[in-house]
Order: structure tokens, then sequence, then C-alpha cells
């Protein structure tokens, strides 16, 4: 996997890059932990997950003993909203991926 923040016209942009193995690894159910020093985003810490579905993450991370905020999905195990952390502490609604 490559890291990297690049400066852009609208801002900075923090970018990744998976290789075949880094999906064959998360098909596999071992997620990727980084610090965001690497990247140049001091301060966070980055994971990423693979899952089918929406809810397939959001076990996979109950499971591990992350307390997460109130979820809602259809019997499809589509997001039909969600609540996110902002920077400042509260929750925020809005769709996932928002």
């Amino acid at each position: 996997m490559i890291r990297f923040k690049l400066r852009t016209k609208r801002g900075e942009l923090v970018g990744l890059g998976l290789t075949a193995k880094n999906l064959e690894l998360l098909r596999e159910g071992k997620p990727i932990h980084f610090d965001g020093v690497t990247c140049g985003v001091p301060g966070y810490e980055f994971a990423i997950m693979y899952g089918e579905t929406e809810q397939a993450i959001v076990d996979q991370l109950r499971s591990s003993g992350v307390a997460l905020p109130s979820l809602e999905f259809t019997d499809e195990g589509e997001p039909v909203r969600t609540q996110i952390w902002s920077p400042e502490g509260g929750n925020v609604k809005g769709p996932v991926g928002a």
C-alpha cells in the first residue's frame, strides 16, 4: 500500500493505493491499521476494513469491542441512515459515506 498527501487547487488530498495483496488480506477479515503520520496526517489513526455490506463491517467492529453509535439498516443490509462522530465530538447524522 502506498500513502500520500498532495496539495491540490482545492486544498490537500490524502490518498491510499491498495495492492492486490492488500485487497486479499481485507477479504480475509484482516483490517489495515496505520498511524496518520505515515501519510502526512499526524494525530489520526486510520483503519481500512472490508465487508460485503455496511452491516457486515458494523458487525465486525462490534465483535471486536468497538462502541458504535446507533446505526439502522434495511433487511438487505443497506444503510438507512447512520450517525458518525464529528471532530468536535458530537454526532452528525447523514448517509454512510457522507
